[in-house]
């Protein structure tokens, strides 16, 4: 069986116009050194690729779902939605992911803060 990170939720918060803070919780079974989650990036979904992405060095066993945060990201004028999901060290990319529109308050997944 496949085992692949899941995106559980997504806080959003506009640090400066056009400058997000992103803290993401991802739930994932690590098993060790051999097999944790080690980033998730934050995605143009439109084809724009990776704008960012979070690198986790090392791996949560135990402290599961777990929430990191990553800050500064600039996102360019006019790209909403944008696409949160998880990479595991051996399997890549699977499980749920999150489509966060950054131009609404809140829907399921994900939650945008403005100043």
């Amino acid at each position: 069986m496949r085992m692949t990170a899941q995106i559980v939720f997504a806080g959003t918060f506009e640090e400066a116009r056009g400058v997000w803070r992103f803290e993401v919780t991802v739930r994932y079974k690590d098993k060790g050194w051999d097999l944790y989650e080690d980033l998730w990036p934050v995605s143009d979904p439109k084809g724009g690729g990776a704008i960012t992405e979070r690198v986790l060095p090392h791996m949560h066993e135990v402290e599961q779902p777990t929430t990191r945060s990553l800050g500064g990201v600039e996102i360019p004028n006019g790209t909403s939605p944008v696409t949160v999901r998880a990479c595991r060290n051996i399997f890549g990319y699977g499980g749920s992911e999150v489509l966060v529109d950054l131009t609404v308050r809140k829907q399921d997944g994900f939650e945008v803060t403005r100043p």
